[in-house]
C-alpha cells in the first residue's frame, strides 16, 4: 500500500512505503525512502535514539551512511496537529535546546517539531536550502505555491521581545509559529498578511494583534478577528469567561479558538456550521450555546479541549451524524455524550475519542447505528466500561485498527455482522474479562487481545486467527475450540498462555497443527484436553498434559511422547446395552450417554439404553460431557470389551506373543483379542494364531490371556 505525505511547499510523495528501512545512526532514527520525482532513496529523521536528548546548539546531520551508502536527509518529523501519539514531533519537550540549524538539504519539517522547547533563541540555515531560511534568528519556509511566497515558521520561542513586527516579505503565518513562546504580547499584520489555521497553537502569552496595515482583517472591540464574513480568532492570551461572535457572520476559521482561554462561546444564529477544523483545539471550553447542535464535527474540532464534560450531537434532515479524526481526541474530562433523537447513523473516525479518560458510555437507543468505527477511535478512553456493539455496522482498517485499545471496556458481545476483529482492537483493555463471539466471526487480527485481562474464549466461528491474537494476557487461563463451527480445516498456531494451569480444549476434529505448540514454546504449562478417540495429527512434545476420551489413551501415546491421561473411565456392557462412564478428573462432568441413538438412562452406576439394538456388533455411544463447563462430545462405535485376569502373577506361567510380519502365535493361551488403537475389538478368538493380512493398515493392540495373566503388545501393519 502507497503512503503520501504532503508537506507545505514541498509537496513531497512516498512512492512506497514497503520498501522504507527504519536505522538508527548516531543520535537519531531514520526512514530511508524515496520520494516522487527523486530518484534516490532519501533519509527522514523520524526519532531520537535512545539516550540522546537534545540541548544547546542542534545541529541535524546533511548525510548519512548506512552499509557504506550515503543517504541525503531531506526531512525532520511527519507529525501533523491532527497526529495521535505515533505523530510526536521528533524534537518535543527540550528544555535547555537554545539554537537549531536546518542544514542544505532539507526539504521539510513536520509542523509539530520544537514544541515545547520555550528557549530556543534562534534558528540558522546552511547556504543553499532552497525549501528555508533565517532571518533574525526565525525560521521562514518557502510555500512553494508561488514565487517568492514566504511562510513563518517558527519564531524564537527564546526571544524575550514583547512585540513582533512581521516582515512584509512573509505572506502567512504559518501553524504554531509561535508556539512555547512566553514572552511575545502583540503582533504587527499588515497587508495581505494570511493567519494560517492555528497559527496560536502552543502560545498563550499574544494579546493583541495590530491590524491597522492589515488589508484582510479587521478586529472588534472584545478582541474577536474577522475576515470579511468569516470569524477567524481570538488572542490566546486574553482570558473569556463569555464570548459572544458578532451577529450577521455567517461562517467559523478553522482552528478559530485553537489555545482560546475561553469558558463559554456564544455562536449566533447567522453561523451555520461552527464545528469547523480544530476550531476549540487546546482551548478551555465548557459550554457552547448556539441555535442549533452540530450534525458534523470536523477534524479535531475538540482536540485537547481539557475542560469540555458534556456535548450534545444531532442528525442531518437524514439522520447522518459525522464525527472526524481526532474530533474530541485528547478531552480528558469529556464524560457525556447526547444525541438528538434525530440521529439515525453516526460514522467515527479516526481517533475521534482517543484519550477521553473519562468518557463512560456511548449511549445510543435502539434506533440509532453506527455506520462505522475507525482506526483508534476509542484508544485509551479508559473510563468506557460498556459500548452498544450490536449497533455497530462496520469496523474501519480491520487490519490494524486499536479501536478500543486501552479502554475500560469489561466485556465486549461482538455483532454477528462483522466477521473480522480488527488487530489491536482490543489491546491492553486489562479490564476486559469476557468475549462473546459469534459463529460469523471469522477472523481474529493480530493483537486483538493482548494483554487484556481474558480469563477465558471460546473460538466459536473462527477460521484463522494469530500467534500474537492472545499475546501477554496473564489471566487467560482457556482457550475453547467446540464443535460445528468449521467446515475447512482450522490451522492452529501456538498461543502463548502464561497462566499456570493454562489449558486448550478442543471439541472439533478439524483443528490441526497442535503440535505448533509446543515447537514454538518453551513452556510446558498448558494442558491440552481432546474430544475425538484419535487425534490422527501429531501432538508435538511439551504439553503439561494430554488429556484424552476414556479408552484412548494408546492411540493418543502414538502421537506424543507427553503424558497421556484419560478424562474419565469407559467400559460398555453390550449384553446388558448398558456404558459405565466415571470421570476421573475434577473439572470433567459426566452430562449424559447416547447409546444407538438413544438417551441412555443413569441407574447403579451404569448409562442404560434397554431399547437399543445392535447391528454387526457394533454399539454406538455418545459421551457428552463438559471440561469446566466447555460442552465436549466422544463419539465411539465398538464396544470396549473388558479382559478379566490375573497380571503377572508370581511363580505362574504367563502366555506368550510371538508377532510376525503377517502373523501373531499365542502361546499358553485361552484366549487372545485384537484391537484398534481406540480400543475397539477387530479380532479376537482361542486359536494358537491369527493372520493379520485382513487388517487395514495402521498400529493394533494385541492381548493374550490365561489363568496366570495377562500379555499385552503392539503391532504395526
Amino acid at each position: 500500500m502507497n503512503i503520501i505525505r504532503i508537506a507545505a511547499g514541498a509537496l513531497l510523495v512516498t512512492v512506497a512505503s514497503a520498501n522504507a528501512q527504519t536505522v538508527t545512526v548516531g543520535d537519531y532514527i531514520y526512514e530511508v525512502t524515496q520520494f516522487a520525482g527523486h530518484p534516490e532513496r532519501e533519509a527522514i529523521i523520524t526519532g531520537l535514539a535512545e539516550g540522546f536528548k537534545p540541548s544547546g546548539n542542534l545541529v541535524f546531520p546533511d548525510s548519512i551512511m548506512v552499509e557504506n551508502k550515503s543517504y541525503a536527509v531531506v526531512g525532520v518529523g511527519l507529525g501533523d496537529f491532527s497526529g495521535h501519539d505515533g505523530d510526536d514531533p521528533v524534537i518535543l519537550d527540550c528544555p535547555g535546546l537554545t539554537s537549531v540549524h536546518i542544514p542544505a538539504n532539507i526539504r521539510f519539517i513536520g509542523s509539530n517539531e520544537f514544541l515545547g522547547c520555550p528557549d530556543i533563541v534562534s534558528y540558522t540555515v546552511a547556504e543553499g536550502n532552497k525549501n528555508f531560511k533565517a532571518e533574525n534568528g526565525c525560521l521562514i519556509e518557502d510555500t512553494g505555491y508561488e514565487e517568492s511566497r514566504w511562510k513563518l515558521f517558527r519564531y524564537p520561542s527564546g526571544v524575550q521581545e514583547p512585540v513582533y513586527v512581521v516582515p512584509t516579505y512573509i505572506s502567512y503565518v504559518g501553524k504554531g509559529a509561535f508556539a512555547s513562546n512566553r514572552y511575545l504580547k502583540k503582533l504587527h499584520i499588515s497587508g495581505e498578511q494570511t493567519l494560517s489555521n492555528c497559527w496560536q497553537f502552543g502560545n498563550h502569552t499574544i494579546e493583541s494583534l495590530d491590524l491597522s496595515a492589515s488589508k484582510n482583517y479587521h478586529q472588534t472591540a472584545d478582541g474577536g478577528l474577522y475576515y470579511a464574513n468569516t470569524f477567524v480568532g481570538v488572542c490566546p492570551g486574553v482570558k473569556y469567561d463569555v464570548f459572544t461572535i458578532a451577529d450577521n457572520y455567517r461562517y467559523m476559521g478553522s482552528g478559530a479558538f485553537c489555545e482560546a482561554q475561553v469558558r463559554e462561546v456564544v455562536i449566533p444564529a447567522s453561523m451555520d456550521d461552527y464545528a469547523k477544523e480544530r476550531v476549540f483545539m487546546n482551548s478551555t471550553i465548557e459550554t457552547i450555546t448556539a441555535p442549533h447542535t452540530p450534525y458534523k464535527i470536523a477534524s479535531g474540532c475538540f482536540q485537547g479541549c481539557r475542560n469540555l464534560k458534556s456535548i450534545t450531537l444531532s442528525g442531518n434532515s437524514d439522520g447522518n451524524l459525522s464525527i472526524s479524526s481526532f474530533a474530541f481526541y485528547g478531552c480528558d474530562a469529556l464524560e457525556t455524550i447526547n444525541f438528538e433523537s434525530s440521529v439515525k447513523k453516526v460514522d467515527i473516525s479516526w481517533g475521534a475519542f482517543e484519550k477521553c479518560r473519562s468518557l463512560s458510555a456511548f449511549p445510543l437507543t435502539s434506533k440509532m447505528k453506527v455506520k462505522r468505527i475507525s482506526a483508534r477511535a476509542f484508544a485509551g478512553c479508559e473510563s468506557l466500561t460498556v459500548f452498544p456493539f450490536a449497533s455497530v455496522e462496520a469496523f474501519d482498517d480491520d487490519v490494524m485498527g486499536y479501536q478500543f485499545a486501552g479502554s475500560g471496556l469489561t466485556t465486549v458481545n461482538w455483532p454477528s455482522g462483522i466477521s473480522r476483529i480488527p488487530g489491536g482492537c482490543f489491546m491492553d483493555c486489562r479490564n476486559l474479562t469476557k468475549v462473546s463471539l459469534k459463529a460469523t466471526t471469522a477472523h481474529l487480527g493480530q493483537s486483538c487481545f493482548a494483554g487484556s485481562g481474558l480469563l477465558a474464549i471460546s473460538m466459536m466461528g473462527v477460521k484463522n486467527y494469530y500467534p500474537s491474537t492472545f499475546s501477554d494476557c496473564e489471566n487467560l487461563v482457556r482457550v475453547y475450540f467446540p464443535e460445528g463451527i468449521l467446515e475447512s480445516e482450522l490451522m492452529y498456531w501456538n498461543i502463548p498462555l502464561i497462566h499456570d494451569d493454562a489449558q486448550i480444549v478442543i471439541n472439533n476434529k478439524n483443528v490441526s497443527g497442535l503440535y505448533l505448540q509446543t515447537k514454538y514454546s518453551e513452556s510446558s504449562n498448558i494442558s491440552l484436553y481432546m474430544s475425538m478417540t484419535s487425534p490422527e495429527q501429531e501432538l508435538g512434545s511439551g504439553w503439561k498434559r494430554i488429556c484424552v476420551p476414556g479408552r484412548t489413551e494408546a492411540k493418543y501415546a502414538a502421537w506424543t511422547s507427553d503424558s497421556v491421561e484419560p478424562m474419565y473411565s469407559y467400559t460398555t456392557y453390550q449384553d446388558d446395552k448398558a456404558v459405565e462412564v466415571k470421570s476421573l478428573m475434577p473439572e470433567v462432568k459426566i452430562k449424559g450417554v447416547v447409546i444407538e441413538g438413544i438417551d441412555a438412562e443413569y441407574r447403579d452406576g451404569r448409562w442404560v439404553a434397554d431399547e437399543a439394538e445392535f447391528t454387526d456388533g457394533k454399539m454406538n455411544v455418545t459421551v457428552n460431557y463438559t471440561v469446566n463447563n466447555n460442552v465436549m462430545t466422544t463419539s465411539y462405535e465398538y464396544p470396549h470389551e473388558i479382559w478379566s485376569g490375573i497380571d503377572n502373577v508370581a511363580g505362574e506361567s504367563l502366555p506368550e506373543i510371538k508377532i510376525s510380519s503377517d502373523r501373531v502365535e499365542f502361546i499358553s493361551t485361552d484366549r487372545w483379542a485384537i484391537c484398534d488403537m481406540a480400543g475397539a475389538v477387530v479380532m479376537s478368538g482361542d486359536a494358537d494364531s491369527v493372520s493379520l493380512r485382513s487388517l487395514d493398515s495402521g498400529i493394533y493392540i494385541v492381548k493374550a490371556i490365561n489363568g496366570s495373566g495377562q500379555r499385552t503388545g503392539k503391532i504395526r501393519r
